[in-house]
C-alpha cells in the first residue's frame, strides 16, 4: 500500500485513478480499524489554485491539475457514500477563494471546515 499524502493532494498531483485512491484508504483505515478505530471522517480535499496561479507547473496546466483533484474528490465522495466505515465530514471544495498558495488555505477555511468535521463527529457520538 502506498499513500503518498495524508490529504491526499499529492494522490492528485501524481494522477491517481480513483480506484486505486479508493483501495489505498480502504486499506489504510483497516489498519486503524485493527487498533481500534470506529470510523473514518474524512476532510475532502480542495482545488488546486488555479485561479490565481493558472499556469501549474511542469508541462500541466493549472486547470488539469484541478481536474486531478476533482477525481480525489470524487472518489472521496463516493467512498463516504457506499462504504459505513467513511463519514465525509468537511470539504475544502467550496473554498478556493480562500486559498494562499497553490495548495493552501487561509485560517478562515481551516476554521470553517474544522467547524463542519466538530459537528459531523458530535452528530456521530449522538446518534451512537
Amino acid at each position: 500500500m502506498r499513500i503518498k499524502s495524508a490529504q491526499f493532494e499529492t494522490d492528485g498531483d501524481t494522477d491517481i485513478s480513483a480506484s486505486v485512491y479508493t483501495q489505498n484508504t480502504i486499506d489504510l483505515f483497516d489498519t486503524f480499524k485493527q487498533h481500534g478505530a470506529e470510523v473514518c471522517f474524512l476532510v475532502q480535499t480542495g482545488h488546486y489554485n488555479y485561479v490565481d496561479y493558472p499556469n501549474g507547473s511542469g508541462s500541466l496546466s493549472a486547470k488539469a491539475y484541478d481536474e486531478r483533484y476533482a477525481v480525489i474528490r470524487n472518489a472521496q465522495t463516493a467512498l463516504c457514500e457506499n462504504n459505513d466505515n467513511f463519514i465525509l465530514a468537511g470539504s475544502f471544495e467550496g473554498y478556493i477563494a480562500d486559498m494562499i498558495d497553490q495548495y493552501h488555505y487561509n485560517q478562515h477555511a481551516y476554521n470553517e471546515v474544522g467547524k463542519s468535521v466538530g459537528k459531523a463527529m458530535a452528530e456521530w457520538v449522538l446518534m451512537k
